[in-house]
C-alpha cells in the first residue's frame, strides 16, 4: 500500500482529522512519522517499543542454524493495542 492511499483511507473513516490539513500535507506528515518509527526501531537492539494508543513492536534477535553456522535473525513483532470494551464512535451519527 502507498502512504497516499493510506492517507485516504484514515480521511474516508476520520474526515474530522483531516479539515485543515491537504493531501498531500498529510502524506508528508505520514511519511515523516513512519521513517522516524522505522529510526526507533533500527535503534532499538531487542526489546519493546510501546506507543500508546497503537500498539507495540517487540524486537528479538533469533539465533538460526544455517549448514553448521549460527545466524542471528532480527524479528520484528507488532502487538496492536486491545480495545478494551470501548465503544467507537459512529461516523454516521
Amino acid at each position: 500500500m502507498k502512504i497516499g492511499q493510506l492517507v485516504d483511507r484514515a480521511k474516508k473513516r476520520n474526515p474530522d482529522a483531516f479539515v485543515s490539513v491537504e493531501r498531500e500535507q498529510a502524506i508528508s506528515m505520514v511519511r515523516a512519522v513512519l521513517i522516524e518509527l522505522r529510526s526507533c526501531i533500527s535503534d532499538k537492539f531487542e526489546g519493546e517499543i510501546k506507543i500508546v494508543g497503537l500498539g507495540t513492536f517487540a524486537i528479538k534477535n533469533v539465533e538460526r542454524k544455517n549448514k553448521g553456522n549460527v545466524l542471528l535473525k532480527r524479528r520484528v513483532f507488532f502487538l496492536p493495542v486491545k480495545d478494551r470494551g470501548r465503544r467507537k464512535k459512529n461516523p454516521l451519527n
